[in-house]
């Protein structure tokens, strides 16, 4: 059994970046993404780096009963009111990239609504706080225009001038599995998180390149010892990470067997149409669990259907 938790599991990820005794973890990462020297050249008004955050609800809903419930893997607030959005991202969804933009905006929208039910009285003028959304991703773009690429800063720009047009909403998108580097060569700050992301796991001790303060308190809060008590959680949302990448893979075999490109999504469709008990054995429970994180990483419910073996129904109400 590994030493240290798997940061790609939900358990994990909550555990490391979302509780309060693990703000710094947090933080540390926030600033290192946030405030990169690069950014800082093109954008000189940033505000100053973040020394405290808040979390905040994870759970949206819409103006309608009938709208959509979104649900966030971790939502803070700075100590200057800028809102930072984390979402780790396990597998390849269709409409990836327009999911980012529906979450932003609907939290971009709470900030007028907290506004009107704090003083009804006054009018909103509209003026935002800026909006940061940071994708982790265990996977990689199809359609990327910089293939290879780590991180992607991604902000509304004038096209004819190649100036930042709107500079209060920010994506980063990191594209973990092109971090291919070696532990003898990290360099940056930056280098050492991706490395700690695709790594942290498979490690049985902390290395030398890597015993800065923060990653130490980072190590030490990951042993799998320290979660007695919540073995079997971690386990459980180990278990599911494992059994959807099992499940995307099989998909995608399949899919290069039919002499289908990769990445196509009528490949990926029907391939994971053929994915049978096999791949996903388990209880009634276990397949509720999986349709239920499937749910929120967007797949369409025909694709949780035929992966779970549930009925659309079953689905339908969770």
């Amino acid at each position: 059994m590994s030493r240290f938790i798997n940061l790609f599991t939900d358990f994990g990820f909550k555990k490391l970046f979302g509780e309060e005794a693990n703000k710094d973890i947090c933080i540390d990462l926030l600033n290192t993404l946030i405030f990169d020297d690069n950014i800082y050249n093109l954008l000189p008004n940033l505000p100053n780096k973040i020394v405290d955050i808040i979390f905040s609800k994870n759970e949206y809903f819409g103006d309608v009963e009938d709208d959509r419930k979104i649900i966030i893997d971790l939502i803070c607030k700075t100590q200057s009111g800028e809102t930072i959005i984390i979402e780790m991202q396990k597998a390849k969804q269709r409409y990836f990239k327009d999911r980012a933009l529906f979450y932003a905006c609907r939290v971009l929208q709470e900030q007028g609504i907290k506004r009107m039910e704090n003083d009804p009285s006054k009018t909103w003028d509209y003026k935002l706080k800026p909006l940061y959304l940071i994708s982790i991703m265990d996977f990689t773009f199809d359609d990327s225009l910089t293939p290879g690429n780590i991180i992607h800063n991604v902000m509304l720009k004038e096209l004819e001038q190649d100036v930042v047009f709107y500079d209060k909403l920010r994506f980063i998108y990191l594209e973990m599995p092109n971090f291919t580097k070696k532990l003898e060569d990290l360099e940056t700050h930056l280098d050492k998180w991706f490395y700690l992301f695709r790594n942290i796991s498979q490690l049985d001790e902390i290395p030398p390149k890597l015993q800065e303060k923060i990653f130490v308190k980072l190590f030490k809060e990951a042993e799998i010892a320290n979660y007695t008590p919540q073995q079997q959680q971690y386990q459980e949302s180990l278990k599911q990470y494992m059994d959807l990448h099992n499940a995307l893979q099989y998909a995608q075999e399949v899919a290069e067997e039919k002499g289908m490109e990769k990445g196509m999504e009528k490949g990926f469709n029907q391939a994971m149409e053929k994915i049978d008990e096999k791949v996903l054995e388990g209880k009634l429970e276990k397949s509720f669990e999986i349709a239920q994180n499937m749910k929120k990483q967007g797949f369409t419910l025909d694709v949780i259907v035929a992966v779970t073996g549930l009925t659309k129904e079953q689905v339908g109400n969770l």
